[in-house]
């Protein structure tokens, strides 16, 4: 995880412009829970450490571990290279932010030698809100000369794989937090003391924990921790005497480290996962060079379009056109490649923007456009057609219209503070009707295999009127995923809303990263 703050612990590293502002507030780089100091280089020498470009310290400025796969290439964790700052949006630092240190156990000596980052790449797989396929490649602007110090290490093929059980004892090396939070300037190990911990296992300490692409390693003794990040879990032994990289550094429970039934949890460099790490030449991520825009007449009834601005990288683009609140964005069309949108009467007085997805072989970005309001129509005297009764002439107009003004969740509930308007040709408003929508990811059984899939279900709120306007929706035993709501309110008239308002929202079990 990047280094704890002042502030607090880190779960994002910060916007590229304060990555320097951030690291000056971190405590010293560390060590792993329960190891002891590596006593030179040449023990590990694939060890490398991801440091912020502007810090005239390699102590001061340590961000994340990392390893030597080649003369030219890093491996590390896709969250270390992730500015994810702003929650939802957030997309690959620049790749002038940070710098690589290899051939060093003590990040405090002189004349450290400090290489500059080429291009940054991540998992084009890799999901920031659930750190699946947490890998990233560093490309190096110059090469590294591999001696005793500074040496690649070998990826773990199947056969290595296929020793690795619950009797393996794996080592982790970094400069992340000790017990008590004590952060030693040199570089720790632990040292083939690492206990496998089984996917069943695992998957009941962490909701959303996906075996095709996680391992889980340690107990209340040794552990990685803060800071480790991106450094290596490593199989040296009898069986496999020349070390072999197993896993990346990801994430862990968010009490802290070391804790009992909590074990810490890595990428695993296997299957597709191994295949990306390996490429020659990993494909930099897309990066956003110019924002969004919302373009077109903004009125309702009239069609806007997105225009995604200005990227590097060409990725292919998905939008989403969203009413941006303090408690999060109200989604009023669902991410596609549809790029415009036609303006709802539920829009009107609202802010609207759209958020941008970019995507290539090389990872993703998010992007959200400045908001522009939508101007809310001036009312005119409904016209009744021929042969239309008065009710259905002013069906359009009369129809209630709800809008969320708060959301609070925990990791299994949502509270929903709804105001209802009106207008004026009912004797009031009879109630508002809710559904959510939950998508989430579970265990399931296909063709004889437990595998990790996507579910959906859809319950119904409860739903209670607290004023003659306000209204509080409550969704209970929610599973960890995306939770959209759907409400509908209706007059004593009984006009519907005829378009529904929703409210999208993710709920997820804590864990912080390493």
């Amino acid at each position: 995880m990047p280094k704890p703050t002042r502030m607090g612990l880190r779960w994002v590293l910060a916007p590229a412009a304060a990555l320097v502002a951030g690291a000056a507030f971190c405590s010293p780089a560390g060590a792993v829970v329960g190891g002891h100091p590596v006593g030179n280089i040449t023990a590990v020498p694939y060890q490398v450490a991801v440091v912020a470009h502007s810090s005239t310290s390699a102590y001061a400025g340590m961000w994340c571990g990392g390893s030597l796969r080649d003369n030219k290439h890093i491996i590390t964790a896709a969250h270390c290279v992730f500015d994810n700052a702003l929650g939802a949006s957030g997309q690959p630092i620049p790749a002038s932010a940070i710098d690589v240190v290899a051939g060093v156990a003590d990040l405090t000596v002189s004349n450290i030698d400090r290489r500059p980052v080429e291009s940054i790449s991540l998992d084009d797989d890799y999901d920031p809100a659930t750190f699946s396929h947490d890998a990233a490649v560093l490309t190096l602007a110059g090469s590294i000369q591999e001696d005793t110090t500074v040496k690649h290490i070998e990826l773990a093929d199947d056969e290595t794989w296929a020793g690795v059980d619950s009797q393996s004892l794996l080592s982790v090396t970094g400069w992340g937090q000790m017990a008590g939070g004590t952060y030693p300037t040199r570089l720790q190990i632990v040292d083939h003391a690492l206990p496998v911990v089984s996917d069943a296992s695992c998957a009941q300490s962490y909701q959303g924990f996906d075996p095709d692409a996680m391992i889980c390693a340690g107990n209340s003794q040794v552990d990685a921790c803060f800071g480790d990040s991106g450094g290596p879990l490593v199989v040296d032994d009898i069986t496999f005497p020349a070390p072999r990289l197993l896993g990346i550094v990801s994430f862990g429970p968010p009490a802290g480290c070391a804790i009992a039934g909590y074990p810490g949890v890595y990428t695993e460099v296997h299957g597709d996962i191994k295949t990306y790490v390996s490429q020659l030449n990993p494909t930099p991520a897309p990066r956003t060079l110019f924002p969004p825009s919302v373009q077109g007449t903004v009125a309702v009834g009239s069609t806007v379009s997105c225009n995604p601005g200005t990227w590097e990288g060409s990725p292919s683009f998905a939008y989403q056109f969203v009413i941006p609140t303090a408690s999060g964005d109200v989604a009023r069309t669902a991410q596609t490649a549809q790029s415009t949108y036609t303006i709802q009467a539920a829009d009107a007085g609202n802010a609207l923007a759209c958020n941008v997805k970019g995507k290539n072989a090389g990872g993703l970005a998010l992007a959200e456009s400045a908001a522009v309001t939508v101007p809310v129509p001036q009312q005119q005297t409904p016209v009744q057609p021929p042969n239309q009764s008065g009710s259905q002439a002013l069906q359009d107009t009369s129809a209630p219209v709800a809008r969320v003004t708060k959301t609070v969740c925990t990791a299994t509930r949502c509270t929903l503070s709804v105001r209802v308007t009106d207008a004026g040709f009912s004797a009031g408003i009879k109630t508002v009707q809710s559904s959510v929508r939950s998508t989430y990811r579970t265990r399931c059984k296909r063709k004889g295999r437990i595998v990790t899939c996507t579910k959906h279900r859809t319950t119904k709120p409860s739903v209670a009127a607290l004023t003659s306007t306000r209204f509080k929706v409550v969704a209970s035993k929610l599973p960890y995923g995306t939770q959209r709501f759907t409400l509908v309110a209706i007059d004593k008239a009984g006009h519907r809303q005829a378009l529904p308002t929703t409210k999208t929202v993710t709920t997820r079990k804590p864990k912080k990263k390493r």
